[in-house]
């Protein structure tokens, strides 16, 4: 997938540079720079067959990675928004 079909699929990132101030230093920055890894780095790792869950998975590794402890917490917020595959990734990640 390219970068702009995924980004119709973000909930945070939106193709900006610089992370929005109104997510700086907050859970929904973490996920906004987890969305941007996704875009512009790991496009290999989405599947064409169900490209919001495999995002939602590269979420979830990436947030696992780099803020383990605070995980849930941020997960939270994220599935605040794809409440349908929360429990898919979860038992995965979980």
């Amino acid at each position: 997938m390219t970068e702009q079909e995924l980004l119709k699929l973000c909930f945070y990132y939106k193709g900006e540079e610089l992370v929005p101030p109104r997510f700086s230093k907050t859970d929904e920055g973490k996920l906004w720079q987890a969305e941007k890894i996704i875009c512009e780095e790991l496009q290999c790792l989405i599947e064409k067959e169900n490209p919001k869950m495999s995002i939602a998975k590269a979420v979830a590794a990436y947030v696992s990675k780099w803020c383990p402890y605070d995980f849930g917490k941020i997960m939270d917020e994220y599935f605040s928004n794809a409440e349908d595959i929360r429990e898919a990734v979860m038992l995965i990640y979980g």
